[in-house]
C-alpha cells in the first residue's frame, strides 16, 4: 500500500460577521439602555470608548451576550481522537463532518503525535499501515459474507442489495482503523463557544492536537477583530482541571480490574437501564396536565401521553424541521429522565456523539489504557472465521505496538492515538424523554449502523418495560409514521432499507438479512 501521509491541520474560516464584539457590545448594551423599551442599541450606535469596557464587564458577570456572533470554519486533517474529545464536547455547535461509514479510506492519512523517539515513530507508521492492510483485506471477505446473507434471506440480491453491501463492507471494515486518521468537517459556533475553545484546549483529553488547531481557529477569527479574544482571560491549564488533579488523587489504579467489575455489572446488555425517574408515565401525563391546566382524573394518563408522544396527535414529531422544539406542549417529556451505563465501541460512541442532548461522562483514553486487547468486535466480523482472524491479528498487533510505546516512555496521551475505533469505552449516559425519544427514532431505523442499532433497540426494550404508556411511541421513524396514518411510511427515499419494518417486531429482526424469525420459518 501507500505510504502513511501525516499533512498538517488547515483551518479556513469561510462564514463569519462584520465587527463580531460590536454585536455583542450592542446586545448588552440593548438590556438597560434608557430609550424606550420597544428600541434596541444597533452595533453603530455604541460609543467606541464604550465598547471594550461593556464586553469586559458583560463578560465578568457571566452575561453570555457572545451567542449572537456566529463562526463557521472549514476543517481539514484533524484526527478523529480530536473530533470526539475536543470538538464535539460543547453542546453548542453545529457541524458536518466526512463519513467514515460509507467514503473508502484508500489511504493512510493520520495524525502521528511528536514522539520523542524516532524508533516510536517508526513503529507507529508500520502499525498504521498494518492497520489499512487489515482494512482492505477485510472488505471484500465482508462484501462476501453480506451478500450470502442477503441472498439466503431472499433467494437473490436486489438492487438495493448490490448498492448496500460495498458500503456496510466499508462500515464494518473500519473498527479496524486508527483514531488518528484524519477527517473534515465544517463547524460553527457562536462566539461564547469559540470563547471557550480558545481557553479549554489544555483541559482536553487531547490537549497537544487541539492547542494546535485552536491557536489556527484563532488566527483566523482575529483576522474578524485583532482584539476579539482580548476580554475573556488567560486559558485555563491542564493541572486546572479535576482529571488531572484526580489522576493524582488516585495513582496508578487497576483499569483491567474496573473494567471486568463494570463488564459484570452490565451483563447481558450492551446498555442497561440504572435510574430512571419514578413512575414515568405518571409523571407524563401529569406534566400534560399542568400544560393544560387541568385537574387530576381529567382524562387518562394514557390518553394524555398520546396527545404528546403519538404523532397521530403531534404532528410536530413528524416535520422534518424537527418542530418538536418549538411546541410547549412536547417539552412535557423533558420532565421524563433515564441513565444507561453502556459498553460500546469508540466509532459506536462517535456516532452517539451525534445526539448532544443525550449528556455522557467518558474516560480519558490514556487514564484507561489496557496492556491487552479491549475492543468490541461487530457482529458481521465476529461471524466469519476469515474476517475474524484478520480482525484479532490487527488488534493483537496494535497492542503489542501499544505495550512497546508505553514502556518506551512515551505518553499515554499519544499512545491513544494508535488505539482502533473497535477500542471499547465504558461511559454513563442521561437524557430527559424529549431528547432521547429523537435519539431512538433515528438509531432503532435499519440505516444505523449494526452495534448502535442494538444499543438502541435494547435501550427501548428496558424503557418500555419500566414506562409501558411511553414506549408504545418509541421506534424508528417508519413506525412512527405508520402510527399515525402518514406515508410514505419510510423517509428514507432512495435509502429505504427495503423491508417493512413498521409491521415487524424490532426484537425479531435479524440486522443484515431484514429477516424475521416468522421469514425464517
Amino acid at each position: 500500500m501507500s505510504s502513511v501521509l501525516d499533512p498538517p491541520s488547515k483551518v479556513e474560516l469561510i462564514a463569519y460577521p462584520n465587527e463580531p464584539l460590536r454585536i455583542a457590545g450592542a446586545s448588552a448594551k440593548s438590556c438597560y439602555s434608557p430609550r424606550a423599551a420597544n428600541r434596541i442599541v444597533l452595533p453603530d450606535e455604541v460609543p467606541d470608548e464604550a465598547l471594550k469596557k461593556v464586553v469586559q464587564d458583560t463578560f465578568n458577570s457571566g452575561h453570555q451576550v457572545f451567542g449572537h456572533p456566529t463562526f463557521t470554519f472549514a476543517l481539514e486533517n484533524v484526527s478523529r481522537n480530536l473530533i470526539h474529545d475536543f470538538f464535539h464536547l460543547p453542546s453548542t455547535y453545529v457541524t458536518d463532518q466526512i463519513s467514515q461509514r460509507y467514503v473508502s479510506n484508500r489511504t493512510a492519512t493520520v495524525r502521528i503525535p511528536p514522539f520523542h523517539d524516532s524508533d516510536s515513530r517508526d513503529r507507529t507508521r508500520k502499525r498504521i499501515r498494518a492497520q489499512w492492510d487489515a482494512y482492505a483485506a477485510l472488505i471484500p471477505i465482508l462484501e462476501e459474507e453480506l451478500k450470502g446473507i442477503k441472498s439466503e434471506a431472499r433467494g437473490k440480491l436486489s438492487k438495493r442489495d448490490t448498492q448496500l453491501v460495498p458500503k456496510q463492507a466499508i462500515e464494518t471494515a473500519r473498527y479496524v482503523l486508527p483514531i488518528a486518521a484524519l477527517s473534515g468537517m465544517y463547524y460553527t459556533v457562536n462566539l461564547s463557544t469559540l470563547n471557550r475553545l480558545a481557553l479549554s484546549p489544555k483541559l482536553t483529553n487531547v490537549p497537544w492536537e487541539a492547542q494546535t488547531v485552536v491557536e489556527q481557529m484563532m488566527a483566523e477569527a482575529r483576522k474578524t477583530e485583532p482584539e476579539l479574544f482580548d476580554h475573556i482571560g488567560a486559558p485555563l491549564q491542564r493541572q486546572d482541571g479535576p482529571s488531572f488533579k484526580g489522576r493524582k488523587l488516585l495513582g496508578d489504579v487497576d483499569v483491567a480490574a474496573y473494567n471486568a467489575q463494570f463488564d459484570k455489572k452490565l451483563n447481558p446488555y450492551r446498555s442497561k437501564l440504572v435510574t430512571h425517574t419514578p413512575d414515568g408515565d405518571r409523571i407524563l401525563a401529569d406534566a400534560v396536565r399542568i400544560h393544560l391546566g387541568a385537574a387530576d382524573g381529567v382524562a387518562t394518563d394514557e390518553q394524555l401521553i398520546g396527545l404528546v408522544m403519538n404523532p397521530a396527535n403531534n404532528r410536530t414529531l413528524l416535520h422534518p424541521a424537527e418542530l418538536e422544539h418549538m411546541d410547549p406542549a412536547s417539552y412535557a417529556m423533558g420532565q421524563v429522565a433515564y441513565t444507561f451505563r453502556k459498553k460500546l465501541s469508540h466509532t459506536a460512541d462517535s456516532q452517539g456523539q451525534r445526539h448532544r442532548a443525550t449528556k455522557g461522562i467518558r474516560p480519558r483514553l490514556q487514564d484507561v489504557l489496557t496492556r491487552e486487547p479491549d475492543t468490541v468486535a461487530p457482529e458481521l466480523i465476529a461471524g466469519n472465521a476469515e474476517a475474524l482472524q484478520i480482525f484479532n491479528d490487527a488488534m493483537e498487533g496494535t497492542w503489542e505496538d501499544v505495550r512497546y510505546l508505553l514502556d518506551n516512555g512515551e505518553s499515554r496521551e499519544f499512545v491513544a492515538y494508535l488505539l482502533p475505533n473497535a477500542t471499547a469505552l465504558r461511559i454513563e449516559e442521561t437524557t430527559d424523554l424529549f431528547g432521547a425519544r429523537h435519539k431512538w427514532e433515528l438509531r432503532t431505523c435499519l440505516r444505523t449502523q449494526e452495534e448502535e442499532w442494538k444499543i438502541n433497540r435494547d435501550e427501548v426494550n428496558q424503557v418500555r418495560e419500566v414506562t409501558p404508556l411511553i414506549g408504545n411511541f418509541l421506534g424508528p421513524p417508519c413506525h412512527l409514521r405508520k402510527g399515525a396514518g402518514v406515508g410514505p411510511m419510510c423517509n428514507q427515499g432512495k435509502l429505504f432499507c427495503g423491508k417493512p419494518v413498521w409491521d415487524m417486531d424490532l426484537n425479531k429482526i435479524s440486522y443484515y438479512s431484514g429477516e424475521t424469525e416468522a421469514d425464517a420459518k
